[in-house]
C-alpha cells in the first residue's frame, strides 16, 4: 500500500487500527504545520528556547495522539 497516496481520512483510519506505516506517513505529514503551529504560540506566550520546546511539545502531543487514541474521535472523517 501507498500510504503517501492515502486521502487524509483514510490515512486517520489506518492511524486508528494502530498501522505502524500510516503514523509514520501521518507523522511526515502533519508534524511540519503542527511544529509551525506550535513555535508561533511559543512565540507569543514566552522568551525561551522555542526551537527546542516545540520539539518536545510536539514529540508530546503525537505521543498523547498514539498512547491515548486521539485519532479515533475525530468526526467525519470522510470530508
Amino acid at each position: 500500500m501507498e500510504y503517501k497516496r492515502l486521502t487524509t481520512p483514510l490515512l486517520v483510519d489506518k492511524c486508528v487500527e494502530r498501522d505502524p506505516m500510516a503514523w509514520a506517513e501521518f507523522i511526515g505529514r502533519f508534524s511540519p504545520i503542527m511544529k509551525f503551529t506550535i513555535k508561533r504560540t511559543l512565540k507569543e506566550c514566552s522568551s525561551f528556547a522555542i526551537d527546542e520546546n516545540a520539539k518536545d511539545v510536539l514529540q508530546d502531543l503525537l505521543m498523547s495522539f498514539w498512547n491515548n487514541d486521539k485519532l479515533s474521535g475525530i468526526k467525519n472523517r470522510e470530508n
